[in-house]
């Protein structure tokens, strides 16, 4: 792969924001909010490397065909 950044960087940045926002938000609004925003936002914070997952499984399907294409 020649841009092996360009494919896992959207997932590990998602993995790595999601951690970030669950200490932050979820310690510091765990005792300001009800309990049915911070179901929300527990729930928004770990679907978060789910979706860089599937950017990441994009890319990389479209760079193998790209690298497919050439080869032909």
């Amino acid at each position: 792969m020649k841009n092996l950044r360009y494919i896992l960087f959207p997932f590990l940045l998602a993995v790595a924001g999601s951690a970030i926002t669950f200490v932050i938000w979820i310690m510091w609004l765990m005792e300001r909010l009800p309990n049915s925003i911070n179901i929300l936002i527990a729930l928004s914070v770990r679907i978060a490397p789910t979706i860089g997952g599937i950017i990441s499984f994009y890319r990389l399907c479209k760079e193998s065909c790209k690298q497919n294409s050439q080869e032909k």
